[in-house]
């Protein structure tokens, strides 16, 4: 059962303590690269930003003391702490269980371990962290232990934390379950643009050509990028000038060199478009906008089409081609057009073409269901978080946890 109370007081029954009262710091460590033949699982920073599972290693692989896992704690990364990663680790027996020093390593005291996790996940610890970090930029930001532990929460009986942490576990089971479902998909979206990219619409082709990038049908031709369309790039815009979100004022998405950026007033490309990322992380990454927008000087745009060809087949053959490939190796992460221009690419008839797109667009369709269902749930689990760990909205314990 679930009621509504006021979010202005202390609800009853509840408790406001330091974070240092509910939990214990745990401080043991371990050398691994003294147990050089043992495998460890390693709990480390881009084990979590990568699939959220740990990597299993040998000792004399890891190079650095590390803080051992109990069975029992919760991890809170002191590292950017804007980004929420929190960790409730699955210990097992037969191997030991490390994290990166850029952890800190909880242990729940007469509070349940699940109703933690979620505590530590809320907007309002995430914005007391972002608020107590320190740092040069804030890409390498941390928090100090300290004040972390003396961050002020409220702490509902154990009952309702067991109820609490049910309720937002189910959330984030169907979160996971969705998100399984979008990877999967993904998968296959991708062997799908492979068998079409490459032999053409099932059944279609019964004779095929060796060329230089592999068989392709007969009928197919080669033609390097620069023979499709030119690239350009942007113009530059001021950031700061940006909104967010984008409003009736500022419709207009800006594309740079990470996707979009934010909005803007005013256009200076309409599709048809393709537009792909020049500098930064993600550089070399395609978008194809369905919308006016402002291309930076930060992205590169297909301002000048050669021949009649389908936008939509032509995005989707660059993303399995995948850009980011051509990269220059030094310096600041870079794409320039010399390389996309000429690269040579399999091109069917732009009737083929056409078929083939709308084939894959009916698999984005699925992608973008799921993708919204996802969305949805995300968004449902931080309404609920907002209202069930302050207690505004109060749960009646199930009988056998009171």
């Amino acid at each position: 059962m679930i009621r509504s109370t006021s979010g202005h007081h202390t609800p009853d029954g509840w408790r406001i303590s330091a974070l240092g009262e509910v939990v214990d710091l745990h401080k043991g460590q371990v050398t691994p690269a003294s147990y050089p033949k043992q495998q460890f699982w390693h709990f480390s920073i881009p084990a979590y930003d990568k699939e959220t599972q740990p990597v299993l290693e040998m000792g004399r692989e890891i190079g650095s003391n590390k803080f051992t896992v109990p069975i029992d704690s919760v991890l809170l990364s002191k590292l950017n702490p804007r980004i929420p990663r929190v960790w409730m680790p699955v210990v097992e027996e037969r191997h030991r269980a490390i994290a990166s020093t850029e952890f800190i390593v909880l242990r729940p005291k007469s509070t349940d371990r699940r109703f933690l996790k979620h505590l530590l996940q809320s907007p309002s610890i995430r914005s007391e962290l972002g608020a107590r970090a320190t740092g040069t930029t804030g890409s390498h930001q941390r928090v100090r232990v300290p004040d972390v532990l003396d961050i002020r929460v409220r702490v509902p009986p154990l009952p309702e934390q067991r109820k609490i942490a049910a309720i937002l576990s189910s959330v984030d089971d169907a979160i996971e379950k969705t998100q399984a479902v979008i990877d999967q998909v993904r998968v296959v979206k991708r062997g799908l643009m492979q068998e079409l990219l490459m032999r053409g619409l099932p059944g279609r082709h019964t004779r095929f050509k060796q060329t230089e990038i592999g068989e392709i049908p007969e009928e197919w031709e080669l033609v390097r990028l620069g023979q499709i369309f030119k690239l350009t790039s942007g113009k530059g815009i001021a950031v700061r000038s940006l909104d967010e979100n984008g409003s009736v004022e500022n419709p207009y998405p800006v594309f740079g060199g990470n996707g979009i950026a934010g909005f803007t007033s005013c256009f200076n490309a309409e599709p048809p478009l393709l537009v792909v990322g020049r500098v930064g992380e993600y550089c070399g990454t395609v978008h194809r906008p369905v919308e006016p927008c402002w291309v930076s000087d930060n992205a590169l745009y297909t301002r000048n089409w050669v021949r009649p060809v389908n936008v939509r087949f032509l995005g989707s053959l660059l993303q399995l081609i995948d850009l980011t490939r051509l990269r220059k190796k030094s310096g600041q992460p870079l794409v320039t057009q010399a390389p996309i221009h000429n690269l040579i690419v399999p091109l069917p008839s732009v009737p083929e073409q056409d078929e083939m797109a709308d084939l894959l667009d009916q698999v984005d369709a699925r992608l973008d269901a799921e993708q919204q269902k996802l969305d949805g749930l995300c968004n449902a689990k931080s309404a609920l978080m907002s209202v069930l760990l302050t207690g505004e909205m109060r749960v009646t314990p199930d009988p056998k946890a009171a």
